[in-house]
């Protein structure tokens, strides 16, 4: 898609909206395929790079600053997603960056 979108910049844009839905899955409103939906739209579409959606996914899902409960459940579900990621990752070879 652009790089550039009305003089912002797409993968800015993209990563604030991809916040949005992290926080939603840890807090259990959003289901982790629609997440990883999402993800692979910001990757394909957007201009953002894969290393960028693991350090915001570590930043919400590890950080204190929420209050998203105990952090052995946010450990697990990070885990899970992470994995699950990898795999997307690994269909859909050589689309990302």
């Amino acid at each position: 898609m652009w790089d550039v979108l009305y003089g912002i910049r797409c993968e800015g844009v993209a990563l604030s909206w991809l916040k949005g839905f992290i926080v939603g899955y840890v807090r259990n409103e959003i289901a982790q395929n629609n997440l990883l939906g999402r993800i692979k739209r910001c990757l394909k579409s957007y201009g953002v790079m894969l290393f960028d959606v693991k350090v915001l996914l570590n930043l919400i899902t590890l950080g204190p600053f929420l209050n998203l409960g105990p952090p052995e459940e946010r450990r697990k579900k990070l885990d899970s997603l992470l994995r699950s990621l990898d795999e997307l990752v690994k269909v859909c070879s050589g689309g990302f960056r």
